[in-house]
């Protein structure tokens, strides 16, 4: 064990929330290997991929990739791991297998972390809706800052998979204030998949203002233009409008000015905006 005794002048470096990084993420581990000169400070960082939880769940298996120098030895252990898109700390280093041809190691989540100190859990960011990250992002979005909002957003997806509001603010912020008809099939495409995978993870009441702007998006891309599309799922997702609450409805009418769409008309009268 070292005790380290950090400037308070440095920055504290942010961390994720407690729910673990996915398969595939890309992570970058710091440590200072015993080889490693001690004349930079600076440590040494190499770059991993989650593969899975182990057995117990308390575990997660990283593999280096390749193309990277260096690989999770010792020295690393008790270091960060780092997810590389948003730049928060999402574990610590445990250890690696003998076999360094292999470059397979383990890290502890968060969550495992603050099981053993219970303090740790205050720390993380568990509500999106109050994770700085996620507040800079709506000030983006209201300020009519779309790409900037939309980096934000791709980045919480990462933190946040299982949260549905993340799915939503991506297609309103990738909208970019204009009309779904406007963009090109293959766009509408992937906002429609971003949709989808939003309200299968909340299939209920709770994901009515994603089944409104699918709606909203098919009747000014599809409808509009005359292209075929599919009636049955359009009135499944139009029955869900009544369902929307005021916020929702307002935010979806401000961003999205298909004002001759049944939807936003519908989100406009019955909202009382």
């Amino acid at each position: 064990m070292a005790v380290v005794d950090v400037p308070e002048s440095w920055p504290a470096a942010p961390l994720g929330p407690s729910e673990p990084p996915r398969p595939e993420t890309p992570l970058d581990a710091l440590g200072f290997p015993e080889q490693y000169s001690s004349a930079d400070d600076r440590g040494q960082r190499t770059r991993v991929q989650v593969i899975g939880s182990d057995e117990t769940g308390k575990l997660i298996q990283v593999n280096g990739l390749p193309g990277f120098d260096g690989q999770i030895q010792r020295g690393y252990s008790g270091g960060p791991i780092v997810d590389v898109t948003s730049g928060r700390v999402v574990g610590m280093i445990s250890t690696a297998d003998m076999d360094k041809r292999l470059r397979i190691s383990w890290i502890i989540p968060l969550a495992t972390l603050a099981e053993a100190w219970p303090p740790l859990a205050d720390l993380l960011p568990e509500q999106i809706r109050v994770d700085p990250e996620f507040v800079e992002a709506i000030a983006a979005l209201n300020n009519g800052a779309y790409a900037r909002a939309l980096e934000r957003f791709n980045t919480l997806v990462n933190m946040y998979p299982r949260e549905v509001d993340v799915y939503y603010y991506r297609v309103l912020a990738a909208l970019g204030g204009r009309r779904p008809g406007g963009y090109r099939y293959e766009v509408i495409r992937a906002m429609e998949n971003l949709l989808q995978i939003g309200i299968q993870i909340e299939p209920g009441d709770t994901s009515n203002h994603l089944r409104a702007l699918w709606a909203l998006i098919i009747e000014d891309y599809y409808e509009i233009r005359g292209i075929p599309t599919d009636r049955f799922r359009l009135r499944d997702l139009q029955a869900a409008l009544w369902g929307v609450g005021s916020d929702r409805a307002r935010e979806i009418i401000n961003h999205v000015p298909a004002v001759e769409c049944p939807t936003w008309q519908g989100l406009s009268r019955n909202q009382g905006i």
